[in-house]
């Protein structure tokens, strides 16, 4: 049986009766799918990716905010605290915003200051002056005295209101010590 069923083939590719005759000759074979186009999916799939990983990038990527000025952050810290019961934590907060301010109006280095060494440092700050200077050291000192305080009783500082002032009176020698735009330009 096996005989039979090997013979069948070599009868259908022979035109003629004679077992020895070859078959035609095929056409040239053409070239494949990866030999036509290899080089360009080499060089095309990597740059494709490289274009979609940068087009993410810049639609996802953060956008820096504008930092608002160092007076709009302190009105708006303090505005949270406003109305809020004067606890040792809430003028610990209130003294935290007003170094914050001073320390950014005033153009220091950021960083952890002492209430002594603040002082120092705005007491020769020609943008506040002396006086006001003077009260802005004060009032910290103020409410160092009632963070480290040991008693329980309620703290008469009214501190959100008074660094509202300093806040508005310092933003006022401010404007008043930049020179004003002339009309010329």
């Amino acid at each position: 049986m096996f005989l039979l069923l090997s013979a069948l083939p070599l009868c259908a590719q022979t035109a003629t009766n004679d077992p020895f005759a070859l078959a035609p000759a095929y056409g040239e074979i053409p070239a494949t799918f990866w030999e036509r186009h290899g080089t360009g999916i080499c060089i095309g799939v990597p740059l494709f990716l490289a274009l979609g990983a940068w087009v993410c990038w810049a639609l996802f990527r953060p956008r820096s905010q504008p930092v608002p000025p160092p007076a709009d952050r302190a009105r708006a810290a303090l505005a949270k605290i406003q109305g809020q019961t004067e606890d040792a934590a809430i003028v610990g907060a209130i003294s935290r915003i007003v170094r914050e301010y001073v320390c950014a109006a005033c153009q220091l280095p950021p960083g952890e200051w002492t209430t002594a060494d603040l002082s120092a440092a705005i007491g020769h700050n020609e943008q506040l002056g002396a006086e006001l200077a003077k009260a802005i050291a004060d009032f910290l000192r103020e409410c160092d005295e009632q963070k480290f305080s040991t008693g329980t009783a309620a703290f008469p500082l009214g501190g959100a209101h008074r660094a509202w002032r300093l806040i508005e009176m310092a933003e006022q020698r401010r404007a008043a010590g930049q020179p004003q735009p002339s009309a010329a330009q």
